[in-house]
């Protein structure tokens, strides 16, 4: 799953954080299973599914609706869904709550909201590609979960099949996906802590399928830049003023080569898989951001300079939380939709060396 692209530095702008952490959630890519009280089926049979999924969110268009829930709080969205020449682009516009557009691609994640009556535009910086899916070895997850069959239900409409991936320990959430069982392409997700309580959950409503032609997709690019001229020369991929190092997700990365930071207590199961260094000329306005994955759930770490008072202690919206903490003058904010547990493991051992 994919990282985030910034981090914050006050505690007011935390809700931000875990909101960009909680949009990755929003992705009907990715991937989840936890279900109680089903039949199981062989192993070699979810590896299948799983494969047929990969295919799937890497080469199939599709527009669709569906809901968001997270702890308490429930959103409706509307996404837009495009791949062309192996390259995805996703366009996630909210339906309740604060008006909001995401656009997702390779290269960037762009959030456009409207607060006090103007239209507010972000936009960071991505690395690696937009699906972990694409890349994902189902015998990977195998390490660290069950990974299982489970009965067949029906979503928006659609016969589909469940997968089950029930975590071996206490360091990652228990999921459930639901696959379309014509084309594997993911209906539902959603996530169980460890007593088994639902923490976030995604279902679709509807979803279409599309097929369209070049000159479809041209005219969906030119419909953009008629309704603002000025907002499609914002939305243009943003060039990565960074040193980047990515990692296919089987592979692990030499974290001593690339970094003076030393992780000595990451959790069972995960692995370095991204980092990633913004360097400017300030040193207030360095930062860098490491991604351990267990080939399923995610963790970021974001290590900058303390020029203005982060995050202390912990925060968590739905599957998504947070640790802040301040280590060798630095300030750490460690995200991930991964149990508290998980965080603090990571925290305990992070410090900084003389390399």
């Amino acid at each position: 799953m994919h990282p985030m692209s910034a981090t914050t530095r006050t505690n007011d702008a935390l809700p931000d954080l875990l909101m960009k952490a909680a949009y990755r959630l929003l992705s009907p890519i990715t991937l989840v299973c936890c279900l109680f009280g089903t039949s199981l089926h062989a192993n070699e049979q979810v590896h299948h599914w799983l494969q047929r999924m990969n295919t799937a969110v890497s080469e199939l268009d599709y527009d669709g609706h569906f809901v968001y829930l997270r702890g308490d709080m429930l959103d409706a969205m509307q996404i837009r869904h495009r791949v062309r020449d192996g390259n995805a682009r996703e366009y996630l516009i909210s339906l309740t709550g604060t008006a909001r557009e995401v656009i997702r691609d390779s290269n960037s994640i762009t959030i456009i909201q409207s607060r006090d009556g103007k239209m507010h535009v972000s936009q960071h910086s991505t690395t690696g590609k937009l699906s972990p899916l694409s890349s994902l070895k189902p015998k990977e997850l195998d390490n660290s979960y069950r990974l299982l069959m489970g009965d067949d239900v029906r979503v928006a409409g659609r016969a589909a099949k469940v997968i089950l991936l029930q975590p071996k320990d206490n360091l990652r959430y228990a999921c459930r996906l639901v696959l379309d069982k014509g084309n594997a392409l993911p209906l539902g997700v959603s996530l169980f802590d460890e007593e088994g309580k639902q923490v976030s959950r995604i279902m679709f409503t509807d979803l279409q399928i599309l097929y369209p032609a070049e000159d479809a997709v041209a005219a969906d690019d030119q419909s953009l830049a008629e309704n603002s001229p000025e907002l499609t020369r914002m939305l243009e991929p943003v060039a990565v003023q960074a040193q980047t190092a990515i990692a296919e997700p089987q592979q692990s990365l030499d974290l001593q080569a690339r970094s003076a930071w030393r992780f000595d207590n990451i959790p069972a199961g995960y692995r370095l898989k991204n980092h990633h260094l913004r360097h400017k000329t300030e040193a207030r306005d360095r930062m860098e951001h490491f991604v351990f994955s267990d080939g399923l759930a995610t963790v970021s770490v974001y290590v900058e300079p303390l020029t203005t008072k982060g995050l202390s202690g912990a925060a968590n919206l739905g599957a998504v939380n947070a640790l802040g903490a301040q280590v060798s003058g630095h300030q750490l904010t460690i995200v991930g939709e991964v149990p508290g547990i998980t965080l603090k493991t990571l925290l305990s051992g992070a410090s900084l060396g003389s390399g």
